[in-house]
């Protein structure tokens, strides 16, 4: 029939130096949310341990800050003591962690790497999530003006910064086209939360503590990973280690589990663009498959016991550290294959052993 046009939905290829742009904004974006959580779960401790004099609530503090340093890769004690010879306060470490954009790893430098990132992709992006972009750029000016002084009242700002970025993944994910952005964008945020949680696990479950402490701390964990609620309708008890992990490492129903970033990555991985190769099972498939069956095939009450002369779960440490390994190199083997700009800048954590 003449005068007919041919209507087509595919999408052009996506260009390497896009598709890399898209990927760290993902990553940085979720590495943003994902450290503001941490960040209000550190600030309550704070907060409970200047308003009740407990010993446990400085135990769950230091646990929650080491975990905070785990994350972010920023090292505890970092704040130079003050001229008076007194030891830097938690307030002050803290608050340079939220507001200082030079300090690598802080949420004002992933704010402000994430919002780099996203100067470099063009067409995925629709209107309202550009016009959350920019509500983000003006939230970041005001973070960086706060003070330690006023600790406490940051946790507003964090939860609207924790809001936006909700809201921004969420407008990608209903308006963006089924195509190569949407994979890059998805692999970039599942990659970095299963490396999240992996971290956030190592900086709180791997060290047995008191049974107070221990309690309190796993409830604050389950906070962190806004999935309290979730377990309290499954579990009508204090939190347990045991019932933690299942919820958080190996529960694919479970949108905040390790197993279903997995599962995801595994699935948006293999649906990759391959140039025509012959051998459908790339190295970066090969590798999420090995991370995401391991934790498939886990004994979860293994993973929840404890060496009794070191006191620390070793048998976990030393699963969580091999599945960061593998995440650690499909992230590279990503690089490698679709990206032109390799040089990694944008890395938090060094590979590190378990001690």
């Amino acid at each position: 029939v003449t005068g007919v046009t041919e209507v087509s939905t595919r999408l052009p290829s996506l260009p390497p130096r896009e598709a890399d742009n898209l990927y760290w904004f993902a990553r940085y974006a979720e590495r943003c949310e994902q450290t503001m959580r941490l960040m209000r779960t550190v600030i309550t401790a704070f907060q409970s341990v200047i308003q009740f004099d407990e010993p446990y609530q400085q135990e769950k503090l230091q646990a929650l800050r080491q975990a905070l340093s785990n994350v972010t890769g920023i090292p505890l004690g970092f704040v130079e003591p003050m001229a008076t010879g007194r030891g830097a306060e938690p307030s002050e470490e803290l608050s340079s962690v939220i507001t200082n954009p030079e300090l690598r790893g802080g949420i004002a430098f992933n704010l402000k790497a994430m919002l780099d990132a996203v100067q470099g992709v063009r067409d995925p992006l629709s209107s309202d999530a550009r016009y959350l972009v920019n509500d983000l750029q003006q939230r970041l000016a005001i973070l960086k003006r706060l003070s330690h002084e006023h600790l406490l009242e940051t946790q507003e700002e964090l939860n609207q910064l924790i809001t936006a970025l909700a809201g921004l993944a969420g407008l990608v994910n209903e308006s963006m086209f089924r195509g190569e952005a949407w994979l890059f964008w998805e692999i970039g945020r599942r990659l970095e939360r299963s490396l999240l949680l992996v971290s956030l696990f190592r900086g709180t479950l791997v060290l047995t503590r008191p049974q107070p402490v221990e309690a309190t701390l796993l409830e604050a964990v389950l906070r962190t990973c806004d999935s309290l609620m979730a377990y309290r309708r499954l579990h009508n008890a204090l939190p347990e280690t045991t019932a933690v992990l299942a919820l958080l490492l190996s529960d694919e129903s479970s949108p905040r589990a390790l197993a279903f970033q997995l599962s995801r990555l595994e699935k948006h991985v293999a649906a990759l663009p391959r140039d025509g190769k012959d051998n459908p099972l790339s190295e970066e498939t090969r590798l999420i498959r090995e991370a995401s069956d391991a934790i498939r095939r886990v004994d979860l009450n293994a993973l929840a016991s404890s060496d009794p002369a070191t006191g620390r779960r070793e048998v976990l440490d030393n699963h969580l550290f091999q599945v960061e390994r593998l995440l650690r190199s499909a992230s590279e083997a990503v690089g490698r294959d679709y990206f032109t700009d390799t040089r990694g800048p944008r890395q938090l954590l060094g590979m590190e052993p378990p001690s």
